[in-house]
């Protein structure tokens, strides 16, 4: 494949992707800043699987592997998705926590929680979606970049 092809299709993969992180983050904007006094603990995971499936998403944009190189990412990140998990986990606990005291600030406070979780949702997709671009350009795994930018740290 001609250079120009492959930094068309580079191109073309990065504004699906970053198609798909804003209108996921917009999304789980909006389901966060609506007012639900008492359930917010059962929306933040229903917004903590829709940022996974935000990953898997833009994980097919850029490799096009569907469940098994998922399943093949996983396996291969197991001990770093540990420590994420645990991590994210305590962040939507978090945000669980304060999206409940906001729920009875009516107007700003279910911005405030919507800028929030969106914000969260955009920055976990455009970390992915970094880790990915940098994959499929160095025909690498995503995890690999995110373990090498790691230890740079």
């Amino acid at each position: 494949m001609p250079t120009s092809n492959i930094a068309h299709s580079v191109w073309l993969k990065r504004r699906e992707a970053l198609r798909v992180i804003a209108g996921s983050a917009a999304g789980t904007a909006v389901a966060s800043g609506a007012p639900t006094p008492g359930a917010e603990v059962p929306k933040q995971v229903s917004i903590a699987l829709a940022d996974m499936m935000l990953l898997q998403k833009i994980y097919g944009i850029y490799f096009n592997e569907g469940a098994n190189g998922w399943e093949q990412i996983k396996r291969e990140a197991e001990p770093l998705l540990v420590t994420a998990a645990g991590g994210y986990a305590g962040l939507k606990a978090s945000e669980a926590i304060l999206a409940e005291v906001l729920n009875w600030v009516p107007g700003v406070g279910w911005l405030i929680s919507g800028t929030i979780t969106g914000t969260v949702t955009g920055g976990l997709g455009a970390t992915w979606w970094w880790a990915c671009d940098q994959a499929y350009r160095k025909h690498t795994s995503p995890v690999q970049q995110l373990q090498a930018a790691w230890q740079a740290v």
